[in-house]
């Protein structure tokens, strides 16, 4: 993930606008232990990009209040590896 500039100086409306508005959809298919909505990813303009750049996997989020267990790789990583080596 690319770092990004500081917005927290600007306004809900100018950060609209620079960014354009989430759009959002329920997800009704799904028995969750929380009501979830699914987000069209956010692209930022390349101007508001920084030279850091962060890891990180969202495949290993879980409920703060569950037991912590061992992560481990999407599947599809675990595939791209094994056929790859």
């Amino acid at each position: 993930m690319w770092g990004v500039e500081p917005l927290h100086h600007l306004n809900k409306a100018a950060k609209y606008e620079i960014l354009g508005r989430p759009l959002k959809q329920i997800i009704p298919y799904v028995q969750l232990w929380k009501k979830g909505e699914l987000v069209q990813l956010l692209v930022f303009p390349e101007n508001l990009r920084t030279e850091d750049f962060y890891l990180g996997d969202l495949g290993l989020a879980m409920r703060l209040e569950g037991p912590a267990t061992q992560g481990r790789p999407p599947s599809l990583y675990v595939l791209l590896t094994r056929t790859t080596s």
